[in-house]
């Protein structure tokens, strides 16, 4: 009876199954390195692409708000405006002085001055309001001084005043009402007067 020994050839096919298994785990350890750096380049583009485009928004984000600043300047210069008109317009509406004082007043007013009240009585006027600082007071009262309308302007109290958070000077003024009409006919009289003494030569 012939006998053929079969262990060299299970230990070839041991061998060869073995290599087979290390070249599958290398390749598929190399397909996993080139999945990852491949998905981790793709990643990081996009990452880049992410920033890129954030940074650009950001550039718009900030423009924005300067055109933004810039609107809400305009509208708080239209709010500071209007609050003079209604408050002209509440005076007029209430007849608290006539209408040629407030036309007056309402050119006297200086940016960042409000009045909170007006009233005439018997040709002594009272007012009061509100200015940022004490140069803008004293500039509403020359104004004021300059009118036609109104004569001997006398800064009556100045207080500082905080309202919104906002340090304010409160002020009072008492003035006298001015008759443009008196003035012109008191000048007729006094160059009647000068003409006088020619009439008699």
């Amino acid at each position: 009876m012939i006998k053929i020994n079969l262990l060299p050839v299970r230990e070839s096919q041991k061998k060869e199954k073995l290599r087979e298994q290390f070249v599958v785990l290398v390749a598929s350890a190399i397909f996993v390195i080139v999945g990852c750096a491949a998905a981790y380049t793709t990643i990081q583009t996009k990452i880049s692409a992410k920033n890129e485009e954030i940074a650009e928004q950001t550039s718009v984000v900030g423009q924005l708000k300067k055109q933004i600043g810039e609107v809400e300047k305009v509208k708080k210069l239209q709010g500071e405006l209007q609050s003079k008109l209604d408050t002209l317009n509440k005076l007029k509406e209430n007849k608290t002085g006539p209408a040629h004082m407030l036309d007056e007043l309402s050119i006297a007013i200086p940016k960042k001055l409000w009045i909170e009240s007006f009233d005439n009585v018997a040709g002594v006027v009272n007012l009061s309001g509100l200015g940022v600082n004490e140069e803008v007071v004293a500039n509403f009262l020359q104004q004021l001084e300059s009118s036609i309308y109104y004569k001997n302007v006398e800064l009556q109290s100045l207080q500082q005043a905080t309202i919104d958070g906002n340090k304010l000077q409160r002020f009072k003024v008492v003035a006298k009402e001015e008759s443009p009409s008196v003035k012109k006919m008191d000048n007729n009289k006094s160059v009647g007067k000068k003409s006088d003494p020619a009439k008699k030569s």
